[in-house]
């Protein structure tokens, strides 16, 4: 990779002949790219399908759609990073998605449910498929039905733990957000602890924060 930027408005115009973005599902941020390759053609042409644009954590109707308003399908090719866990220490596993309160529950967007639902099909066919199952909320219940899906689809685990899983709407857990930190590198401060900047975990994983 010779060259990385940070996606905003004011970025470099495209000159390289391949070209990849990695960004988020959202519309503020294809519509950055879609101005890019507009700009780029009202220079000069492109060859087909050179730009490749990677969707974390999946695509959407609105943003293939947008991708057609401003006629640059033609010049991209699409493709979806699907999120999974991410394994910080023996009992913490993240799964950080920007923004996911704020699509969910104030403007009531469902599109995240279904990669949540994929992440945890992947934990359980490597933990295995707890004994006992609790749901609490709309959220919640349309999360585990999704993730009843991905069993039909894609298969179920093998193997049973005897652990127990509770999944829960956040506006039916309104105590913990005031008994734990609002923030990410809050939590990650009290759970494990950061020095000058650096959260080590088994003193062999550095994350730069």
């Amino acid at each position: 990779m010779e060259k990385v930027y940070k996606l905003q408005e004011s970025i470099n115009p495209i000159t390289d002949r391949q070209c990849v973005f990695l960004v988020s599902s959202n519309l503020p941020a294809t519509k950055i790219i879609c101005d890019l390759i507009n700009s780029c053609l009202s220079r000069t042409s492109l060859a087909e399908d050179i730009i490749k644009i990677i969707l974390v954590p999946r695509s959407l109707i609105t943003i293939e759609k947008q991708f057609e308003e401003e006629d640059v399908y033609g010049y991209i090719q699409t493709f979806e990073f699907q999120w999974d866990f991410i394994h910080l220490g023996d009992s913490l596993l993240s799964l950080e998605m920007i923004n996911f309160y704020k699509n969910v529950f104030v403007e009531e967007n469902q599109s995240l449910l279904l990669p949540v639902a994929k992440a945890l099909w992947t934990a359980f066919m490597v933990l295995g498929f707890p004994k006992t199952v609790c749901v609490n909320g709309k959220s919640s219940t349309a999360v585990y039905k999704l993730l009843n899906r991905c069993f039909t689809e894609r298969g179920k685990p093998n193997i049973n733990s005897g652990s127990c899983f509770c999944i829960l709407d956040r506006d039916f857990d309104y105590a913990s957000v005031l008994l734990t930190p609002c923030t990410y590198a809050s939590l990650l401060d009290q759970v494990v602890g950061i020095q000058n900047g650096i959260v080590e975990i088994k003193k062999m994983m550095e994350l730069h924060l």
